[in-house]
């Protein structure tokens, strides 16, 4: 994430420098192509921070999870954003229009967290039942009941799961 910042900005300021060398001055098209290009460089910077503050979760926790979620649609270490909040999630399954997750972060609003899925994924004419877990015992649990539902549409799963990457950093 780092390098690709920096080599976004690299890649701005080298265009600007070679418009400025070759007309003697900041008024020509480079500059606007460099200008243009600080859009996804910026972008890759805000990502960049949050990325960086954000905590990873536990080998412990990760390993736990695994061992209950094999053959389902899982993402790991998910911050979902918001306008008004961000919410670290450690893992999210989705099986059979069903979506349940876990966060061991103490600072997650799992209530706001589940509200904010679900109104993202209906945006996108997507209604399961969501659901997020601070015990790990219970998710596991929920993982392993998921896995016995027989489900029709493994491809309206992945859908689900690719909206929750989407707003996801």
């Amino acid at each position: 994430m780092i390098i690709r910042t920096i080599s976004l900005f690299a890649i701005s300021l080298a265009i600007f420098i070679m418009g400025y060398l070759t007309t003697k001055t900041k008024a020509n098209l480079l500059t606007i192509v460099a200008m243009l290009g600080m859009l996804p460089a910026s972008k890759s910077a805000v990502e960049m921070i949050l990325f960086l503050r954000q905590q990873s979760g536990s080998d412990e926790i990760y390993q736990k999870i695994e061992a209950h979620a094999t053959g389902l649609a899982i993402a790991y270490e998910l911050v979902l954003t918001s306008y008004d909040k961000n919410f670290p999630i450690s893992a999210i399954v989705v099986k059979a229009n069903t979506v349940c997750g876990y966060s061991e972060q103490e600072n997650c609003d799992i209530a706001a967290a589940e509200k904010h899925i679900a109104a993202i994924l209906k945006q996108n004419a997507l209604k399961p039942t969501v659901k997020i877990f601070k015990e790990i015992e219970k998710f596991t649990n929920r993982i392993d009941a998921l896995k016995d539902l027989e489900s029709e549409n493994s491809e309206k799963d992945m859908d689900i799961l690719e909206v929750i990457k989407a707003i996801s950093i």
